[in-house]
C-alpha cells in the first residue's frame, strides 16, 4: 500500500463524518423547527383560579351550613327529649289529680252520707220528742178529766156531730197538701219539691258512675225539705248490658216540727191555710192532709170545715215520728 492509497482513504473517512456531522445538523434544524411549530399550534392555557375561588367559597359556605344544621338538629334533639319530660310530668300530675279528685269525691259522699245519718237521727229524736209530748199532754189531759170528774162527779154530755162521708175515690183533680200536727196546720209544698226534684235527677244520675246508689236534699222550701234516694237496678233485658236508675223513695221533713199555724186560726179568713185555698177551685181541689195521732180531733172538725167550703179531703194518717214519705211504687191520694 502506498501513501497515496492512505490518504484516499483518510479523505474518505473525514467526508463520512462530515455527512454525518452534516445530517446530524440537518436533524436538529428540523426538529427544532417541528417543535417551534407544535409551540405555536398548542392553545394558551386557561385561567380557572377564579372558578376554584368560587368554588372553595361554596364549599366553605356549604360546610358551615351542614355545621349549623348539624348543631340545629341537636338542640331540637335537645328540646324532644326535654319536651317529652315535661309531657311525662304532666301525666304524672293528671293521674294524681284524678286520684286525689276521686279521693275527694268519695270522701265527700262519706260526709254526706254522715251528715244524712246525722240529720237522720236529728229527726227521730224530733219525732221521738213529739210522741213524749204528746204522751205527756195526754196523760196531762187525762189527769185533769180525773180530777174535773172528782170535783164535780155529774153525767155531762158531749154531742158529736157526724158528717156523712162519700164512697172514696182516687184523686185525679187538683190537689194541695197540709201536715197536720199538735194542732198545728202547715203547708206542705209537695209540687214544687217534686218539680225540683225531676229537674236535677239527671245531674245528680252522674254520681251513680262511681256508686251504686246516692241521696240528695232539697230545700228548704216554705219550711220543709225533701230528701230523695236514687240506685241503680239491674237491667230488664239480659242480653244488654244496661244500669237503670231509679228513685227509690223520697222523705219530706219540716224544718221546725212545731211548723204551722193552730187549726182555729187556720179556719179564719186571713189565715195562710185560707188564702191558699182561695186560689183553687172548690169541688175540683182535694185536700190532702198527712194527720198524726195527736191531732185526730182537730182532724175532725178542720173535715167538717173543708165539706162546708166544697173541698174534697183525702187523709193520711201517720205514725208518731214517722216523716211524709212515697215511692214510684206508692199509691195515689183517695179522697172522701
Amino acid at each position: 500500500m502506498n501513501e497515496n492509497d492512505l490518504s484516499q482513504g483518510q479523505d474518505s473517512f473525514l467526508d463520512i463524518i462530515a455527512n454525518l456531522v452534516g445530517v446530524l445538523i440537518i436533524l436538529v434544524v428540523v426538529v427544532g423547527a417541528q417543535a417551534s411549530n407544535s409551540a405555536a399550534e398548542q392553545p394558551p392555557v386557561e385561567d380557572h383560579s377564579g372558578e376554584i375561588s368560587q368554588l372553595e367559597f361554596d364549599l366553605s359556605r356549604t360546610n358551615s351550613r351542614i355545621t349549623r344544621l348539624t348543631i340545629d338538629n341537636e338542640e331540637l334533639e335537645q328540646q324532644v327529649d326535654k319536651e317529652n319530660i315535661f309531657g311525662k310530668a304532666l301525666a304524672d300530675r293528671r293521674h294524681a289529680m284524678l286520684v286525689q279528685l276521686a279521693q275527694v269525691r268519695a270522701s265527700f259522699d262519706k260526709k254526706l252520707n254522715d251528715a244524712d245519718e246525722q240529720q237522720k237521727k236529728i229527726a227521730l229524736e224530733r219525732a221521738r220528742q213529739i210522741e213524749l209530748q204528746s204522751q205527756l199532754e195526754a196523760i196531762q189531759d187525762e189527769t185533769r178529766a180525773v180530777s174535773a170528774a172528782l170535783v164535780k162527779p155529774q153525767l155531762e154530755i158531749e154531742t158529736i156531730e157526724h158528717f156523712p162521708n162519700p164512697i172514696a175515690k182516687t184523686v185525679f183533680s187538683d190537689e194541695i197538701h197540709f201536715r197536720l200536727s199538735e194542732g198545728k196546720l202547715a203547708y206542705v209544698p209537695m209540687d214544687e219539691l217534686l218539680e225540683m226534684m225531676k229537674s236535677e235527677i239527671r245531674f245528680k244520675a252522674e254520681k251513680l258512675e262511681v256508686a251504686s246508689s246516692t241521696r240528695e236534699t232539697i230545700g228548704p222550701v216554705s219550711g220543709f225539705w225533701l230528701q230523695y234516694e236514687l240506685g241503680v237496678v239491674p237491667s230488664q233485658n239480659p242480653g244488654r248490658n244496661e244500669r237503670l236508675i231509679r228513685l227509690k223513695q223520697f222523705v219530706v221533713q219540716p224544718t221546725d216540727p212545731r211548723v204551722g199555724e193552730p187549726i182555729e186560726t187556720a179556719m179564719t179568713e186571713n189565715s195562710d191555710f185560707s188564702r191558699r185555698l182561695a186560689t183553687r177551685e172548690p169541688f175540683r181541689t182535694t185536700v190532702s192532709v198527712w194527720v198524726y195521732p195527736d191531732s185526730y180531733e182537730k182532724y175532725t172538725k178542720l173535715k167538717n170545715w173543708l165539706h162546708k167550703q166544697g173541698f174534697q179531703m183525702a187523709s193520711w194518717p201517720l205514725s208518731a215520728g214517722k216523716p211524709i214519705s212515697g215511692s214510684p211504687d206508692g199509691l195515689r191520694t183517695s179522697a172522701q
